[in-house]
């Protein structure tokens, strides 16, 4: 988001993210967390706070049309 004023680009809306994981799409909107994802708690908390906060959405691609897969 810093880049984007930086350039002079002020989105009005959030910056859609596509994933192909359903499992951290699930994980970056539930508040709850789990024993077994402590490996990632710092980059769970970061985006986790970008989708609360309505900086980012998190949007689910599935493998088929993912283009870069």
């Amino acid at each position: 988001m810093q880049l984007l004023c930086h350039i002079g680009v002020s989105p009005d809306s959030p910056i859609q993210v596509f994933i192909g994981s359903q499992s951290a799409h699930a994980l970056a909107h539930s508040s709850v967390f789990h024993g077994r994802t402590k490996h990632i708690e710092v980059p769970y908390l970061f985006v986790h706070e970008l989708v609360e906060s309505h900086v980012t959405n998190l949007v689910y691609c599935p493998s088929k049309n993912n283009v870069a897969d």
